[in-house]
């Protein structure tokens, strides 16, 4: 998300409650979450949502359960 705007526009999209998903995106600890969440994200140099990672290799998108599995059983070897 770009903006704190844009988050409340998907929850409430998402059926949530939009005062209250507002309300605890100016607390403190949920800055601070969503911070180091970021910078995680940043360091790991995830640019797209989802973003998995399964033994350190990244797969990128929607991707169906047989890439996942795939990818597992290649893993496992």
């Amino acid at each position: 998300m770009e903006s704190e705007r844009d988050a409340v526009a998907l929850a409430q999209r998402l059926g949530l409650d939009a005062g209250r998903f507002a309300a605890d995106l100016r607390k403190h600890e949920v800055r601070a979450e969503v911070e180091r969440q970021r910078g995680l994200c940043k360091a790991a140099g995830v640019r797209a949502v989802p973003t998995f990672f399964i033994n350190g290799r990244k797969l990128i998108g929607s991707l169906p359960t047989s890439d996942f599995q795939r990818v597992i059983d290649e893993e496992r070897r």
